[in-house]
């Protein structure tokens, strides 16, 4: 019955990081059209390491940086989810 419980990580993965990617995106967008602090946040913190700015180009880089985030932390989770199950 157990196997029935499993998720399969990289699925799950790339399904969080996809997520990731959305919300980056979106969130980038608002704060180029000026409705969204939480964009300066990001360009203020760890992201800027990786050339993220609150700009067009960069909330393509931020979806693709936010994909990668997204999918390391899913694919732990769920690796770890079907070590415990």
């Amino acid at each position: 019955m157990a196997e029935y419980l499993l998720i399969n990580p990289l699925m799950g993965g790339i399904a969080g990081g996809i997520v990731g990617a959305i919300i980056t995106f979106l969130t980038t967008i608002l704060g180029v059209l000026g409705y969204s602090d939480a964009a300066k946040t990001m360009e203020s913190t760890v992201w800027k390491r990786y050339g993220y700015k609150v700009s067009w180009f960069g909330s393509i880089w931020g979806a693709i940086i936010g994909f990668v985030y997204a999918f390391l932390i899913f694919w732990v989770f769920f690796l770890i989810y079907n070590a415990l199950i």
